[in-house]
């Protein structure tokens, strides 16, 4: 037994693409009538869901049209070899994004020669196993509507094609406070911390070059600042130079031609004061999670506030001094605060020392 394909009966398969996909052929179980030179048309039609059907119109079809043109993408016309049936595999290029799709075989369309009546083009018999999920759907020319309760099983339709990936954003920021675990973390990377040399602005390099794209595609990149106005372009480059202050967003795209994925950040600019008040809140936060009293932790309030003071009166060379005192005695609290912490506490105290220059 089988179902045929002619110019008044179509059959297709619906079917769902979890990503972009370069197909290259379909197929199916087909025979030839030995009166008939086997010609069908195949086309892949755009769904707007997998429970969809190639003409949105209600039915019967308000054009008595089956396709919707601009839907169509990719048709092409092939001719069964032989009477004998058998899995035949017809050449069909088209790149198609993520989506709900269906392959339909027929005749009388899309420059298949055979007119209307012609008859007996194709068939496909029913001698197969159905995949889970196999969705069929039949246009019935007679009446100019599709159907998919028409009870078509066990044929079979094939796509061959090759998934493609989505390019991978990776944002990486020079100079960042950020690291995880620690003070400035976010694990997200949305959110990144730069301190001020002059506490007012910072700048800031932006660098995609960790971007990836699993099928090698070459990668082009842009950078742009949001704001209320919107989307304002900054660069194409994989790597841009910007001179910040106050909290900025920003957006990075990358496209492998086809696909562009997106990821928005947000930098946030700290004087070397404001860094020096977080030490005292990260100082705080950590004593609450251990449970515990930091030594000395009145002197250690006391450089800190000092440095503040004299970052805020613009003499950093007095500042360093009182932060290298902090180091020291963090430093000797290891065993304490333990060592990553105890690290952590140096290191955003070095890096305000680093950021007035280091001056004495």
């Amino acid at each position: 037994s089988w179902y045929t394909i002619e110019d008044r009966q179509f059959l297709g398969c619906r079917f769902h693409l979890p990503t972009r996909t370069d197909v290259t052929a379909v197929g199916g179980h087909l025979f030839r009538p030995s009166k008939h030179d086997g010609s069908i048309f195949a086309v892949i039609t755009r769904l707007d869901s997998l429970s969809g059907l190639p003409s949105t119109s209600t039915q019967p079809s308000a054009s008595g049209q089956p396709f919707i043109p601009t839907n169509v993408m990719a048709t092409g016309l092939f001719s069964v070899p032989s009477s004998i049936s058998a899995d035949y595999v017809f050449p069909l290029s088209v790149s198609l994004p993520a989506g709900d799709y269906a392959l339909i075989f027929g005749s009388g369309l899309f420059g298949d020669p055979h007119s209307e009546n012609s008859g007996f083009a194709a068939g496909m018999p029913i001698n197969n196993t159905d995949l889970p999920g196999a969705s069929y759907i039949t246009w019935e020319g007679l009446y100019k509507w599709w159907r998919e309760d028409s009870g078509v099983s066990r044929v079979r339709f094939t796509v061959y094609g090759i998934p493609r990936h989505p390019p991978v954003p990776v944002v990486q920021v020079q100079p960042a406070l950020n690291a995880c675990p620690g003070y400035y973390c976010d694990p997200h990377g949305t959110n990144y911390w730069v301190i001020a040399q002059n506490g007012r602005s910072a700048t800031v390099v932006f660098d995609a070059s960790a971007s990836y794209d699993i099928d090698n595609d070459a990668l082009s990149f842009r950078w742009s600042r949001l704001d209320g106005s919107g989307e304002q372009f900054v660069s194409d480059n994989f790597r841009s130079t910007n001179v910040l202050s106050g909290s900025v967003h920003f957006r990075l795209s990358v496209s492998d031609g086809i696909t562009t994925t997106s990821t928005n950040f947000d930098i946030h600019v700290l004087s070397p004061v404001d860094v020096v008040d977080n030490l005292l809140d990260a100082m705080d936060k950590l004593e609450l999670a251990r449970g515990i009293r930091i030594r000395g932790r009145s002197a250690l309030d006391e450089h800190l506030e000092k440095a503040a003071q004299y970052l805020a009166q613009g003499q950093p060379a007095r500042a360093v001094d009182f932060l290298d005192l902090y180091q020291k005695r963090i430093a000797a609290q290891s065993d304490l605060l333990g060592v990553a912490n105890a690290q952590e506490l140096v290191r955003l105290a070095q890096a305000v020392i680093d950021a007035v220059g280091g001056s004495r």
